[in-house]
């Protein structure tokens, strides 16, 4: 065989070799990416619509506050110190930051109503209801 023929060859296997690599790499990442949305906590919003409470994407911060609908001391006391605080923050830093409240008693509070109440302290604020074991993800 001639070395021209060897060299065509070396580099035609050399070359399918590579894709393959990259085609079995994306495939792996594509199967993390995957498996990470699976883990990743989910609640329950307006609508009873699911919604990951992480976001890999999302650049802001979260800010989580557990509390109860029907609480009548901590919750709106601390919700209200939580609200005072974003309104003294400027337009640019509030806008990285995600406030977000999760009922501790999704039988009575549903996601609806954790929006509802958490908006009245603040616009900014989600409200989610979430199950047992996504609140212990949660931790």
């Amino acid at each position: 065989m001639s070395k021209t023929w060897s060299l065509i060859l070396v580099v035609a296997f050399s070359l399918g070799y590579g894709v393959k690599a990259y085609l079995d790499a994306q495939q792996e990442v594509a199967a993390q990416s995957a498996q990470q949305k699976a883990d990743m906590p989910m609640v329950t919003g307006e609508g009873g619509k699911e919604v990951a409470l992480f976001h890999p994407e999302d650049p802001r911060i979260n800010v989580l506050y557990f509390g109860f609908t029907r609480c009548p001391d901590v919750c709106p006391t601390s919700l209200a110190m939580l609200s005072a605080a974003l309104k003294q923050v400027d337009e640019e830093a509030l806008a990285k930051i995600r406030p977000v409240f999760i009922t501790l008693d999704p039988a009575r509070d549903s996601g609806a109503d954790s929006d509802t109440y958490a908006k009245y302290f603040h616009p900014n604020f989600e409200g989610y209801a979430a199950d047992a074991d996504t609140l212990k993800l949660c931790r």
